[in-house]
């Protein structure tokens, strides 16, 4: 008898539901949930409980087949028993594109940690008061505003001359960091008890980043750090938070030094809330403080500073204790004559280049579409709404040229000039910023 359109219909549905489930499901076998099993053409059901076995997978069943219909589906690039992982791509604002992280930055704890409203939990579970970096949460609501002025140092009916926190306006000046305030402002609004921050994009802090958390990573026995010109602590306090999360083993030494008095009483905030020991002083980074602190410490795996044009003395008068104890420099350079004078120093020194990019010159442009300035108009909620914000197209045609592209990852807007050197004395050439596989073995 003819099966008839109807009958043809449903058993060739119920041919290709069987042939899914082979190819999508064979490596799932039943101990009490729901299965299907295919009989004569019908589809039926099972309560059974799906538990996944060391059956052959979907892609051991295709190798046994024709796979020309499956190419558009390749296995995904890691894979661990017959759970399936993919490395998360980092995306740059300035080109549209994304790319793959820097092999470092995938070691970064990213929790999921404790959701508090007055503070953003950053990677690795250091907290830092959302109001430091994050000038939308000034007036979010009448509570919060007072705690977070007592957080940030003011009194309960004290105003701010400015509508940020500290010297420096940081929300309308780097993608990751303004990113991150909004998730935490969603996180709140979500009344979420939880939170998950997300890898950061590929700005100017993303090569700064990446060589202090391989700092960490390649420490042996104590991990010792110096941050000059600190603001909240941010790249010491990011360094010991990825300590504790990579190598919870390792203790620690901490200099933070920071001259403006607001600043330095955030970062007493952050080394509270974070229970981290820290020698913090709260004046100029000068010669004579930081080999005082220099000769109590065996080494130094890294200083970082951003002391706004005083690195032109500073440097060449440490150049001596730099050679002798210091594993890695990261220096902030705030113009190119300064920024050449240093490199012209690291060369005759023989050290290591790990990044050497000059200051942007043409600094019109990154201030008109990505920074946004705020310092005469503060009546934009920066940086979404202001007209010129996100124009990425102009930014990258602007002549002369308004970014870099250092580790292969795309366009880059520096502001200031950056330096990243290692001390030939304790390490080996090898670790870059183009790195595809983790390098944490090069000290010597």
């Amino acid at each position: 008898m003819p099966l008839g359109w109807t009958n043809v219909l449903r058993v060739g549905l119920a041919l290709s539901v069987c042939l899914n489930i082979a190819l999508w499901g064979s490596n799932v076998r039943s101990t009490p949930s729901d299965d299907l099993t295919c009989l004569g053409g019908a589809v039926t059901q099972h309560s059974r409980e799906t538990t996944v076995t060391n059956q052959p997978t979907a892609t051991t069943l295709l190798e046994k087949s024709d796979k020309t219909s499956f190419e558009r589906f390749p296995p995904p690039p890691q894979t661990s028993g017959n759970v399936h992982f993919e490395a998360p791509l980092a995306i740059n604002h300035l080109d549209g594109k994304s790319y793959p992280h820097h092999p470092v930055m995938l070691t970064v704890g990213l929790g999921p940690y404790p959701m508090h409203k007055l503070y953003i939990t950053e990677w690795n579970g250091l907290r830092v008061p959302a109001g430091f970096d994050c000038d939308i949460f000034y007036k979010l609501d009448e509570r919060w505003d007072v705690e977070a002025r007592r957080v940030m140092g003011f009194g309960p009916h004290e105003k701010s001359a400015r509508p940020f926190w500290g010297n420096h306006h940081y929300f309308n000046e780097v993608p990751s960091r303004w990113f991150a305030c909004y998730l935490h402002l969603a996180d709140f609004k979500s009344a979420n008890t939880l939170t998950s921050p997300r890898l950061p994009f590929i700005d100017d802090e993303y090569n700064e980043q990446v060589a202090v958390y391989q700092s960490v990573l390649r420490a042996r026995k104590r991990f010792v750090v110096a941050e000059l010109g600190c603001r909240w602590g941010t790249w010491g306090t990011r360094s010991i938070a990825m300590l504790r999360h990579a190598k919870p083993s390792l203790d620690y030494d901490m200099l933070l030094v920071e001259a403006h008095a607001g600043n330095c009483n955030g970062t007493r905030e952050v080394l509270r809330i974070n229970q981290m020991n820290a020698t913090l002083l709260c004046e100029y980074a000068a010669e004579p403080n930081v080999r005082e602190w220099a000769k109590e410490v065996p080494h130094i795996d890294l200083i970082d500073m951003d002391i706004q044009l005083a690195e032109a003395k500073l440097v060449p008068a440490l150049m001596d204790l730099f050679n002798e104890k210091v594993y890695r420099l990261i220096i902030g350079t705030h113009s190119n004559a300064v920024h050449a004078q240093l490199v012209a120093l690291f060369q005759k020194e023989n050290w290591i280049f790990i990044a050497n990019i000059e200051r942007i010159a043409n600094q019109g442009p990154l201030i008109k579409f990505l920074r946004t300035s705020g310092k005469t108009d503060h009546k934009w909620d920066w940086p979404v709404s202001h007209p010129h914000f996100g124009n990425w197209t102009r930014l990258l045609a602007a002549t002369p040229h308004v970014w870099h592209d250092v580790g292969g990852k795309g366009p880059v807007a520096n502001g200031d000039g950056e330096i990243i050197v290692d001390n030939p004395r304790f390490v080996r050439k090898g670790f870059s910023l183009t790195d595809t596989k983790l390098n944490i073995d090069d000290l010597l």
